[in-house]
């Protein structure tokens, strides 16, 4: 249930918890008796039930692992902040946990490292364990130290620039919290839909991955609400997938007032979160020769009407929008097409 629910959402992989802060294992791990099969009535390894249904449906697979352990006695104890040092004791437990689960359960894209302060010998050695199993998995950047294969923003933050490496967002339903809460309230669906795939375009728009959370109850069902968030951005990618997953930054394009902006190739993507008053979107600095424009998901390809003066492309679009969450307009160049710098440094005569 869970892979199928991510796959209608638009996801291409899952990441689940095989250990938080406080040591609780959800595989079936030798190295410590605090596990899922070794404690509870349901004596069944779920991040091994999980990585095959992954595999069954096409979707990729990976694990966060926190480097705190609560539940080590060899290990600091909970302390208000949880960048703690990693006792040589717990070195060696997550060096052996690294190996489970990276040898027995298949493929694993990527691992979630999180907290504690190890050195950055200890980093090298956790990142290195990863790899020496999977070397194609990619290891988060808080495994500390820069030993990672991408920074990782702060949580639920986005970036306001790109970077030239790989990053990501980790972001929640909401973010007060990253586990069940029975007192959340939730409410507005259709706001919280809204909120979730804009910031899927912002992130896609700098280049990022969003990496979105949800909080299962403890016996594993999803809250029906969190449901009807992920299907509500996976309807929204049907329809628009192509401006996020086919398309990267569109490069000194900046991020306008009225949205934010995707490209590949000679396409552009305009994603409209709101209108200005006359209708017209501005894109300044633009230099190509533009073919069409078009909404994205509209099946007759109605044209756009646009014209460029100046340097800026302006296009008159309807004065409502028919997505209120985001409309894609897709505008399609023909030859060289490119944003050129909003500043552009001139060297002094000493060439500074």
């Amino acid at each position: 249930a869970v892979a199928l629910l991510a796959k209608e959402a638009g996801m291409r992989y899952v990441v689940l918890t095989a250990k938080h802060h406080d040591g609780f294992n959800l595989f079936d791990t030798e190295y410590s008796g605090y596990n899922v099969v070794d404690t509870t009535p349901y004596k069944r390894d779920i991040v091994k039930e999980l990585a095959e249904a992954c595999a069954r449906h096409g979707l990729k697979f990976g694990v966060y692992f926190s480097i705190i352990d609560w539940n080590f006695p060899y290990a600091p104890p909970i302390s208000d902040h949880n960048s703690d040092p990693v006792t040589h004791e717990l070195q060696t437990l997550i060096t052996g946990q690294l190996e489970e689960l990276m040898t027995n359960y298949g493929p694993i894209c990527e691992i979630w490292f999180d907290m504690g302060a190890p050195t950055a010998e200890q980093s090298r050695v956790f990142a290195d364990t990863v790899h020496q199993f999977q070397p194609a998995a990619m290891v988060s950047g808080r495994v500390w130290n820069n030993a990672g294969d991408c920074l990782v923003m702060g949580d639920n933050q986005i970036s306001d620039e790109t970077f030239s490496m790989p990053w990501e967002t980790p972001a929640s339903i909401y973010h007060a919290t990253w586990g069940y809460r029975s007192w959340q309230v939730r409410e507005d669906l259709p706001g919280k839909v809204r909120e979730k795939i804009r910031s899927l375009v912002r992130v896609a728009a700098r280049g990022g991955n969003y990496l979105l959370n949800i909080g299962p109850r403890g016996d594993g069902s999803i809250v029906e609400f969190e449901v009807d968030v992920l299907k509500g951005v996976g309807a929204w990618l049907k329809r628009n997938g192509e401006a996020v997953f086919t398309a990267g930054p569109a490069e000194n394009a900046g991020h306008p007032a009225w949205g934010e902006i995707t490209r590949a190739g000679a396409k552009f993507y305009l994603h409209v979160f709101s209108l200005p008053k006359d209708g017209v979107l501005e894109l300044p600095r633009f230099i190509g020769r533009v073919t069409s424009v078009v909404q994205l998901d509209d099946p007759a390809r109605a044209p756009r009407p646009y014209h460029t003066t100046n340097d800026t492309l302006r296009i008159t679009l309807p004065l409502e929008l028919p997505d209120a969450d985001a409309t894609v307009y897709v505008v399609e160049t023909e030859g060289p097409a490119a944003f050129t710098p909003a500043r552009v440094a001139t060297p002094d005569a000493a060439g500074v």
